[in-house]
C-alpha cells in the first residue's frame, strides 16, 4: 500500500475516533503520534474490540482499553454503574463497530466491515500477545478523561 493511502486511512481512523467521542460525550479525546508494530508485538489491553475489513482492502481495525475506561464509558453511555461484564463487552464492541463504520463512510462503499469480536484480558498492565495479523499494524494512542487507549489499523 502506498504511503499516501495509508496516511489517509490513519487520518480517517483518527477522525472516526474523534467523531465517536464527540457524539458520545461532551468530553473529546486527544490523539498521540501513530506508530508501527508487527504482529509479534501487538498492544492488547483488558478489552479489545476487533473488526475485520474486506473488499478492496483487507485487514483489521481494533480498539483496546483498560477495564476502568470501559467502565467509565458504560457509565457515560448508560448513565449507571457498569458492573455487568456483558455491558462492558457490548460497549467495547460498539466502540469498535462505530469507529470502523465511521472509517468505512470516510473510505467508501467498497470498504466492508465485519461484526465486532471482543477479547478480554484480566491483567491490568499492557501485554503483548501473539495474535496473528498478516500485515504491519499502525497504533494510534488516544487519551479520554485521562484514560489511555489505542486504535490499531492494519490494512493491505
Amino acid at each position: 500500500m502506498e504511503e499516501k493511502e495509508m496516511n489517509l486511512i490513519i487520518k480517517g481512523a483518527i477522525q472516526s475516533t474523534f467523531g465517536f467521542f464527540e457524539s458520545f460525550s461532551a468530553q473529546s479525546c486527544e490523539s498521540g503520534f501513530p506508530f508501527l508494530r508487527d504482529s509479534s508485538n501487538l498492544i492488547l489491553l483488558d478489552y479489545t474490540g476487533i473488526i475485520g475489513i474486506s473488499g478492496v482492502r483487507k485487514g483489521v481495525i481494533y480498539n483496546t482499553m483498560q477495564r476502568d475506561m470501559a467502565k467509565k464509558l458504560c457509565e457515560k453511555f448508560f448513565e449507571e454503574d457498569a458492573t455487568d461484564e456483558r455491558m462492558l463487552l457490548d460497549l467495547v464492541g460498539e466502540v469498535a463497530n462505530t469507529i470502523a463504520g465511521n472509517l468505512r463512510a470516510f473510505l467508501g462503499k467498497d470498504f466492508y466491515i465485519s461484526t465486532p469480536v471482543v477479547l478480554t484480558f484480566d491483567d491490568l498492565s499492557l501485554v503483548s500477545v501473539p495474535l496473528y495479523i498478516p500485515m504491519p499494524v499502525f497504533f494510534i494512542p488516544f487519551t479520554w478523561l485521562g484514560y489511555k487507549f489505542y486504535v490499531a489499523v492494519g490494512i493491505e
